[in-house]
Formats: C-alpha cells, sequence, structure tokens
C-alpha cells in the first residue's frame, strides 16, 4: 500500500515541480534589461529537468506495476521522489537572487 501511495503521489510532485520551475523563469522574465546574477541552468539542463520530472513520476507509476509486489519494491517510488527533489534542488540552486 505505500508502494503505490508514494508512487502515485509522484505525479502531483512532479507537476508541483514544474510549477516551481516556471515560476523561477517567469521570476527572471525582467531581467532582459538588467543582467541577472543567476538566470538558472542552461537550455539543454532546463530542458531536461522540467520534461524530466513529468518522466520520472509516469515511469515511477509503470515500474510499480512490476515491482509491487516484490520485497524491495518500494525503492521504485523512492528513487522517483528522490530525483524530484534533486530536480528542486536544483532550481534553488541556480535560481537563487
Amino acid at each position: 500500500m505505500i508502494n503505490w501511495t508514494l508512487a502515485l503521489l509522484t505525479v502531483p510532485g512532479a507537476a508541483v515541480v514544474m510549477m516551481l520551475w516556471f515560476g523561477a523563469v517567469m521570476g527572471v522574465a525582467g531581467c532582459s534589461a538588467l543582467p541577472c546574477r543567476h538566470e538558472g541552468p542552461g537550455e539543454f539542463l532546463f530542458t531536461v529537468l522540467v520534461y524530466g520530472a513529468p518522466a520520472v513520476a509516469v515511469l515511477t507509476v509503470a515500474m510499480s506495476f512490476f515491482t509491487a509486489t516484490r520485497s524491495r519494491g518500494v525503492l521504485v517510488p523512492v528513487a522517483g521522489w528522490a530525483l524530484l527533489v534533486a530536480d528542486v534542488v536544483v532550481l534553488a540552486i541556480s535560481f537563487r537572487p
């Protein structure tokens, strides 16, 4: 039960990560005239991190279908949450004021 709860909660977790990313991007939108110190990661890394969050959620739920009944099946959603938390950490480091 904990496995499925954690796995399904990665979907709204990924949505929150995406909202945080786009909020951070909108926060530096006014930096076009003035140089900003921290404008975030480069374009490639930004793309991977933004579109990676929903991919992590989908893969976590899909992999849980195969690992939910195993003894260490809870490691799949835990790893998914670790990747989402790492995404937020990169957000906090790259878009700091």
